[in-house]
């Protein structure tokens, strides 16, 4: 609540857009380490075989839903009212179950790159 009555008035303020869109800006440059190992060698391999871009395009699809989604899940869980703390206790008493999903995810994965 305390945070909620601090930055609801500051949005009326038009600077902060322009503020976030730089901080998204730099966010999405810091990230192009960990981001750019999936992207530059999958464009690569586009570029390099003419007939394989449809697959290329697959596999960008599937890397981006598997990104955005999770993101995408915790803004509107936040969005609903969920605390960062009701969200950590779940994980919390759910890590096995959350661990064995990753692990069929990467599974998946793996079996998508080796084919």
């Amino acid at each position: 609540n305390i945070i909620r009555r601090n930055i609801r008035p500051q949005t009326k303020n038009y600077n902060i857009f322009g503020g976030a869109l730089t901080l998204g800006i730099l966010v999405s440059v810091f990230e192009l380490a960990c981001t750019g190992q999936v992207y530059f060698p999958i464009i690569g391999y586009m570029v390099g075989t003419v007939g394989q871009r449809s697959f290329g395009m697959f596999l960008l699809l599937i890397y981006n839903i598997g990104f955005i989604i999770p993101l995408l899940l915790v803004f509107i869980l936040v969005y609903a009212g969920v605390s960062s703390k009701k969200l950590g206790d779940f994980f919390g008493k759910h890590l096995d179950i959350v661990k064995l999903l990753f692990f069929f995810l990467f599974i998946i994965f793996a079996v998508i790159n080796i084919a």
